[in-house]
């Protein structure tokens, strides 16, 4: 059985625009739904939710919190933290 971190792509030296380009290229719209070409995983829900998904096959990504420097390993963790956590009044 192989390791799961062996097929992760390694983005720390990659632009956001390269990122980007890569993201999209790792999913595919098909029947109706959206599919990981990396893992097989799938979902009728929208193009949101796959990108959310391809984000666990990126080694070395990382979002990090300018107001207190915690890092997150996915975007959408980011955004959560910021809505919970500083968000302004």
């Amino acid at each position: 059985m192989s390791n799961v971190d062996e097929n992760k792509l390694d983005v720390g030296s990659m632009t956001p625009e390269e990122i980007e380009i890569r993201t999209s290229s790792i999913y595919e719209k098909k029947d109706g739904g959206w599919n990981c070409l990396e893992c097989g995983y799938s979902t009728t829900f929208n193009s949101s939710t796959m990108r959310r998904h391809v984000e666990t096959h990126f080694k070395g990504l990382s979002y990090t919190c300018t107001l207190c420097n915690k890092e997150f390993r996915s975007k959408n963790s980011f955004t959560v933290h910021n809505s919970n956590y500083h968000k302004s009044f």
